[in-house]
């Protein structure tokens, strides 16, 4: 009798731990885009990180990865007014890239700023875009 009542307090307190953690905790495991037309974009990795040039300019780099059942994807990167949507290489469905989205040659932004990019996944004729945003941002 005592072994039965020790294994339904042991369930019970390990039940009670999920419960209490599930509230507070967050997903680190990525997050998951989709459209209506069945595109989805799983997103695993999204580290925004700034870096410096020699002449006082600047880039915002991100380091990402996922995967989509889209046929063809692509990342928009800014330099300087200068805009390209980069393919990136699918294996196994799965992308992942790291290097700069933006940059400026002379000067940087002052105080704190958000940056973004887009994924582009294409299926068929059919074109999902997911909008990846940083954190706040400072040099």
């Amino acid at each position: 009798m005592k072994t039965i009542k020790a294994t339904h307090l042991l369930i019970f307190s390990i039940l009670v731990l999920f419960t209490a953690c599930k509230k507070d905790s967050v997903d680190h495991a990525g997050t998951k885009y989709t459209n209506n037309k069945g595109i989805e974009v799983y997103i695993t990795k999204n580290e925004w990180y700034l870096t410096r040039n020699s002449m006082g300019g600047g880039f915002v780099n991100l380091r990402f990865a996922g995967s989509t059942n889209a046929d063809k994807i692509s990342i928009r990167t800014v330099g300087d007014g200068l805009l390209m949507d980069n393919n990136l290489p699918l294996t196994n469905a799965k992308f992942s890239g790291d290097g700069p989205i933006s940059f400026t040659a002379t000067s940087v932004p002052s105080g704190t700023f958000k940056a973004q990019t887009i994924l582009t996944a294409q299926k068929g004729d059919q074109v999902f875009e997911v909008t990846l945003v940083s954190e706040d941002l400072k040099y």
